[in-house]
């Protein structure tokens, strides 16, 4: 048998890595995360369309 390893590309749906704890948990709504705008979003209902903690808000 031989074994690869390959590095894969990962974006989370989260701008702030720090929070996506509290907002999966729910105890932070997605809407809080300061830093939305930096993945491209135009309005903080726009970024919550894409991001999976969307259902905790």
């Amino acid at each position: 048998m031989i074994s690869t390893v390959q590095s894969v590309p990962y974006y989370a749906q989260w701008a702030s890595a720090h929070l996506v704890e509290g907002m999966v948990t729910g105890r932070i709504p997605a809407s809080e995360d300061p830093a939305w705008a930096d993945y491209g979003a135009t309005t903080t209902t726009n970024h919550l369309n894409f991001a999976a903690a969307r259902y905790k808000t």
